[in-house]
């Protein structure tokens, strides 16, 4: 039996903001150096499945700019002033961690 659409959504919903807390422990654990295309995936993600996306482009781009700003903030407690712009070339892409 297949379950609703909207059990599939929640459930969606639930992985996504499960996703959004681990990632942010492993960051204040120095675990990982988040990437900006995976905050990204994380908000467009939510966006999607709650038709955001689809429907309004320029309400997804301001979240995914939000959450983007968020992490550069909370970084900037964690990595060492010395390491702040190797930190962000890797998370832009432009070079591995």
């Amino acid at each position: 039996m297949v379950r609703s659409r909207g059990d599939r959504i929640a459930d969606q919903i639930r992985v996504t903001d499960a996703s959004r807390i681990v990632y942010a422990e492993a960051l204040k654990n120095r675990e990982l150096v988040p990437r900006g295309r995976d905050i990204a995936a994380l908000a467009r993600v939510e966006a999607l499945v709650e038709g955001e996306a689809t429907e309004r482009t320029d309400y997804a781009l301001e979240a995914v700019k939000a959450e983007w700003r968020r992490w550069l903030d909370v970084s900037r407690e964690f990595v060492p002033k010395e390491r702040w712009e190797d930190f962000v070339a890797a998370i832009s892409g432009d070079e591995e961690p």
